[in-house]
């Protein structure tokens, strides 16, 4: 219940016993919970300082907690789970002991917030936020107090003892202020919730207060004894009360700022997912409009006028002298035909910004604007960019729903025929021909769905005697996090007579061999490894939360990087470089000798890194539907990016330079093909966008969205 969550209250003056952890000299009490106490410990094995939580009893929360906390601490935002043993007596968990929580943050006086600092706490849990959703948990209980500030300022979520997954029916109740009305009265949890929670936490950051949350309404909810009594009451302030507008509490904070935390605490009409918070929050930085606000006119040009202030001085003055020169009769025409000029040029400028965002439904609002005028400029501007968009290689390879995801080298899949009453076919993904499946590739054991992958491709493998290959599986990077599975592989890799497993050990983590014999330690006491990937030549790659990359090759050399975190590796073919994202915003590649080859920025973390067949490109899928190409030779973008309407989970590049994307459907893409630009047709640019790019703009439901498999086939086959 909202108020027996295991949150400890500060330091505890109560005198007992300490309970005796193996492995830790626990030293004072760093608070008290319903459920048991948090204390400061030392390591002593490695003289690392941590906090241990350790429970009077046993119950499921504590065992919830760690399950969920061992799936997710893997991300630098995210705190660490050092260790933790649900049978010891009593049970207990181990943190990284860090200095303090954003409650001591929350001013008493909203004029000395450090308005910079908070939109970079903002940022960083709307990725960590982002990064548990993807994976499919819920939070439930974000606050001020279970987000904790790490070392370098960063700020990592904790208490993940009221978290579920996304597709459970039993709900758990957050911390009053800072959950929303619908988390009170049950029902299926929402991704919302967790928005509003960190809208209010942001807007306590901002104001000195929760939303709602008048020292009246503290005072009266604390008057009740019983819990179903206080949601009662607290649910009659939500419905009741007034939000009080974050500018109205403090002036200081910028109007888009205020919008945006604002827009989270908005369970309706708000933020959907904690992607288009971030997405905000860049266009803010860029004095770009909100999603969070009404596109007007008025709005639009107060956004435009921001990002540049010089020309539209001129423009004003030029347009009082031209004022002044009218008569009253042909002044209203001007007005007339200046309102439908605005709109016109609403519609061009926001296509424009969107493609230089890199979004491709910007194509879409230059389309609109010429339609409602066929001026050159407008063509010439959707021409130039529609002829550097990568484009959907033929009709055939649009929207198909692939029984399994496509071979290694992307040129096979497993397609549900609908035209042969949904038998399963094989399809080339490079040409779009249907086959029949060879025998025996579904045959049933361990592992299956990656080796019937490698199968499509002719490899035939078998992870537990080792043959065939190369093959890497990168795991479930958490598996030896779960209490009683300390032995689970994190990475594998299968080569002719070869196979080696990670598997994680109290100070990093092991390589072992077949017979489960160690090929090599790697070890940093104090310190959690993550993402180990195997190249298919045996090298591996890993991270460390302190920010550390380290590139281990089989002659036992170690390249290292020290100013990056890798959230997620992926090896070139030939094993001569290596890339990684930093789960925010960055990528690096390295080469063999560990020197850094190229640093790239993208829009969102990534799902998927892939390099090319000839080792020159690389491909990223974001977790906003972007898919961008980076060539290394030139250090810059191959192509603008591709975007999809669901996040690309799987990305492939093919031997002939096609892209493969991999969401609920595949879709493949190629270099475009060169424009007839003599097209002036409305209609027919409508229609070529659709058929590059599968995207329309839809007037009866007045949304853009991506044509379905059955719309593109009837308009292109």
């Amino acid at each position: 219940m909202a108020e027996s969550t295991l949150n400890f209250s500060k330091l505890s003056s109560v005198s007992e016993k300490k309970p005796e952890i193996p492995g830790y000299a626990l030293g004072e009490k760093l608070g008290q919970g319903a459920f048991g106490a948090a204390y400061r410990a030392t390591q002593e094995r490695t003289g690392q300082s941590v906090a241990v939580k350790v429970l009077t009893r046993v119950g499921p929360r504590f065992r919830e907690e760690v399950e969920r906390l061992s799936l997710v601490s893997d991300h630098p935002h995210i705190v660490t789970l050092v260790d933790a043993d649900l049978d010891h007596v009593p049970p207990y968990m181990v943190t990284p002991l860090l200095s303090g929580s954003l409650a001591d943050q929350i001013p008493a006086d909203p004029a000395t917030v450090d308005i910079k600092k908070v939109c970079s706490w903002f940022q960083e849990l709307a990725v960590a936020l982002d990064y548990i959703h993807g994976r499919g948990i819920l939070h439930s209980d974000i606050k001020p107090a279970n987000v904790l500030i790490g070392e370098k300022g960063f700020v990592r979520l904790t208490d993940f003892g009221q978290a579920t997954l996304q597709d459970q029916t039993k709900s758990k109740l957050g911390s009053f202020w800072y959950m929303p009305l619908a988390q009170t009265e049950g029902g299926v949890p929402q991704v919302r919730w967790d928005i509003y929670a960190l809208g209010a936490t942001v807007y306590a950051l901002l104001t000195g207060q929760p939303p709602r949350s008048t020292p009246q309404a503290r005072e009266t909810l604390g008057s009740f004894s019983s819990i179903s009594e206080k949601l009662e009451e607290y649910r009659r302030v939500l419905k009741t009360s007034r939000l009080r507008p974050v500018r109205e509490l403090n002036p200081r904070v910028d109007p888009e700022l205020a919008a945006i935390v604002e827009h989270c605490l908005d369970t309706d009409e708000g933020y959907s997912n904690a992607a288009d918070i971030l997405a905000d929050l860049t266009r803010r930085e860029e004095k770009r409009p909100l999603s969070a606000r009404p596109l007007t006119f008025g709005y639009w040009l107060h956004r435009l006028v921001a990002r540049h202030k010089l020309s539209f001085l001129v423009g004003m003055i030029a347009m009082v002298m031209l004022l002044t020169g009218l008569g009253a009769s042909t002044y209203e025409v001007y007005l007339a035909r200046q309102a439908r000029q605005a709109l016109i040029q609403q519609q061009y400028e926001r296509g424009l910004s969107l493609l230089s965002d890199g979004h491709t439904i910007g194509l879409v609002w230059l389309l609109r604007a010429y339609q409602l005028e066929q001026r050159e400029e407008f063509r010439t501007a959707l021409l130039d960019s529609l002829a550097k968009q990568q484009q959907i290689a033929k009709p055939s390879l649009y929207g198909l729903r692939t029984a399994t995801a496509p071979s290694p080298s992307g040129q096979w899949a497993i397609w549900k025929d609908p035209d042969a009453h949904n038998k399963r076919k094989l399809i080339d993904l490079q040409t779009g021909k249907l086959s029949p499946l060879p025998p025996g590739l579904l045959g049933s054991d361990r592992d299956q769905k990656d080796k019937i992958r490698y199968r499509l491709d002719g490899i035939e493998l078998d992870p537990f005697t080792g043959s065939g290959g190369p093959a890497t599986w990168r795991m479930r990077s958490t598996d030896s996090l779960q209490p009683g599975e300390k032995n689970s592989g994190l990475a594998i890799l299968i080569r002719p007579n070869t196979v080696q497993r990670v598997r994680r050990t109290d100070n990093g983590m092991k390589i072992l061999d077949r017979d489960n014999g160690t090929v090599r330690e790697i070890s940093r006491p104090g310190q959690t490894p993550a993402q180990p990937t195997f190249s298919n030549l045996g090298d591996l790659a890993l991270s460390w939360e302190d920010g550390k990359i380290e590139w281990h090759k089989p002659d036992g050399t170690v390249s290292i990087d020290s100013s990056f975190y890798g959230d997620i590796f992926c090896f070139s073919n030939d094993g001569k470089f290596l890339a990684a994202c930093d789960g925010i915003s960055r990528i690096r590649v390295w080469d063999r000798e560990g020197r850094t080859v190229a640093n790239f920025t993208v829009s969102a973390p990534a799902n998927e890194l892939c390099f090319g067949p000839d080792s020159k490109t690389l491909v990223c899928a974001g977790r906003n539907g972007l898919v961008w190409g980076f060539s290394l030779t030139e250090q810059r973008k191959a192509w603008p990016p591709i975007e999809l309407e669901k996040a690309a989970r799987w990305i492939y590049v093919q031997e002939n330079g096609q892209v493969v994307t991999m969401s609920d459907v595949v879709i493949v893409w190629k270099a475009p093909e060169p424009l007839d630009r003599s097209r002036r047709s409305p209609l027919d640019l409508e229609t070529e966008i659709a058929r590059r790019t599968g995207w329309v703009y839809d007037a009866r439901n007045t949304q853009i969205r991506m044509l379905t498999r059955d719309e593109y086939l009837e308009k292109f086959r």
